[in-house]
């Protein structure tokens, strides 16, 4: 798992062309407010679902780790 550490307003880019943009909005107590900014053809989900984690197993491991730290 990646961890990173950002203040309030820092971003932080995924994918070759920074695809997913991801802004730390806030923090409250324990809670992180994120703002997710991605082109209208990347899914983007609160959870993960079932049948996205068996569709999971067929990637290399690189990529399933890149998934599952989106979905969390």
């Amino acid at each position: 798992m990646l961890v990173l550490a950002r203040k309030v307003g820092e971003k932080i880019a995924i994918g070759p062309q920074a695809e997913i943009l991801i802004t730390i909005v806030g923090i409250r107590g324990g809670r992180i407010q994120l703002g997710i900014d991605a082109e209208p053809s990347v899914p983007v989900q609160r959870g993960i679902s079932q049948s996205v984690a068996v569709s999971q197993e067929n990637r290399s491991p690189r990529e399933h780790k890149h998934v599952m730290e989106l979905a969390q």
